[in-house]
């Protein structure tokens, strides 16, 4: 490929100017901003799309995915519940967010699939690791330069950067920010770490650092996150049991609680502990056990009932919202698809598991993990959950040679 370095920077521009966009569309304190990452997202996604078809005209190279199906069959259920609801209840406004939900992960397969292309013609056979480093250094590059300018914007417009009870930084949400220093932190903590890239520069040492620092002034899910990439690396991902594993982390969580859990035990602690996550649970999971678990209303849908049933019964938090979210991924996904949404979502993981890395591991542990009181995995476009279904639609990838030619006949060493 006589362009190889012009199709380089080409797709690692594509994948900078989409993490950017997802960056702007939390950006509040600027309403154009953030109304520019809403709508560019998704355009820019499609727009993507199509440049990477054009791309892989004849590509040398034939990627099957495994979970296929099983992606194919997630999906078709999201849209039937979706319309489904659109007609039952004459409400509409989640269809579209539902209709162009696959847009992205096929956008991040086909980034990944090019990437492959390019890596194909410049290494042979040793493509695929080399495809998800381009993509993750280009996502460290552009999260590098958001971080900086982003700032350098929010302190020369004096923006109050303080959230209740933490730092919300140029997104003014804790929360969504603690989230955001997450994600630097997984990139550059794999690239650090990562078997054959293994950058131990400076630069990514400080990044590393840095984002470290802004999460612990953020939020505890944050932490955590992060708190439990660097136990599993170290220490977890040498154990041979999942269950251990399991436990362990459970340990962690629990002493993360401790004062609360032992010392000051009561409904209404455990509501506060949770920021009120627990209540939201306990609404939800009421909502979608009277309709049924096999019943499900397409992503985001029963999150408005359930709000407009429960606003002004004494749960302070919902009468302050226009939108209510389930802060659970699982619960989510369990309310959009019924039981076997959720079941579908755990037979795709358990298919790849197989095949991620010690250190694809030490980042989609922590994601998941962190899911349990975010729903960030039902947003495909969030910048945390676009690393998790980067990290699966790379490893979902089956990759069979077409044909060869003297340039990539290299052997894997």
């Amino acid at each position: 490929m006589k362009k190889l370095p012009t199709y380089k920077f080409f797709l690692s521009a594509i994948v900078f100017i989409f993490v950017t966009l997802v960056v702007m569309n939390s950006v509040q304190s600027f309403t154009i901003v953030a109304q520019i990452g809403m709508y560019g997202k998704v355009i820019f996604s499609g727009l993507g799309i199509l440049g990477c078809l054009v791309f892989l005209h004849n590509n040398p190279i034939r990627v099957v995915l495994r979970n296929q199906y099983l992606l194919g069959t997630a999906y078709a259920l999201i849209l039937i519940f979706s319309i489904f609801f659109a007609v039952r209840y004459s409400d509409s406004d989640k269809l579209l967010f539902n209709l162009v939900f696959p847009i992205y992960l096929v956008f991040y397969y086909l980034v990944y699939k090019s990437m492959l292309r390019v890596q194909f013609d410049s290494a042979g056979l040793e493509t695929a690791e080399r495809g998800k480093l381009m993509v993750l250094k280009a996502y460290r590059a552009a999260l590098l330069v958001n971080t900086v300018v982003w700032f350098a914007i929010a302190l020369a417009g004096n923006v109050f950067m303080y959230d209740a009870g933490g730092f919300g930084g140029f997104f003014v949400d804790k929360i969504h920010f603690g989230l955001y220093a997450a994600t630097g932190f997984l990139v550059c903590f794999y690239l650090r770490y990562h078997e054959r890239y293994n950058d131990r520069s400076w630069s990514n040492l400080l990044q590393i650092l840095l984002y470290l620092a802004l999460v612990i002034f953020t939020s505890r899910n944050a932490i955590f996150i992060c708190a439990t990439a660097i136990l599993y690396y170290f220490f977890l991902s040498r154990i041979k049991s999942g269950f251990l594993i399991f436990l362990l982390l459970l340990v962690g969580l629990i002493a993360l609680y401790y004062q609360e859990i032992f010392l000051d035990i009561s409904p209404k602690t455990i509501n506060e502990l949770s920021t009120g996550r627990f209540e939201i649970w306990r609404l939800a999971l009421k909502a979608i056990f009277e309709q049924g678990i096999l019943w499900g209303n397409g992503l985001f849908n029963l999150n408005s009932i359930v709000l407009s049933e429960n606003i002004g019964t004494g749960f302070y938090y919902l009468d302050t919202l226009d939108f209510l979210y389930f802060h659970s991924s699982y619960i989510e996904i369990l309310a959009g698809g019924g039981i076997v949404l959720l079941v579908l979502f755990v037979l795709i993981m358990l298919n790849t598991w197989p095949v991620f890395s010690r250190m694809d591991k030490t980042i989609l542990i922590p994601i998941l993990w962190g899911a349990l009181v975010e729903s960030y995995l039902a947003q495909p476009f969030l910048l945390i959950s676009s690393l998790f279904y980067f990290l699966l639609m790379a490893n979902s990838s089956i990759v069979r040679i077409k044909r060869t030619t003297v340039d990539n006949l290299k052997p894997i060493k």
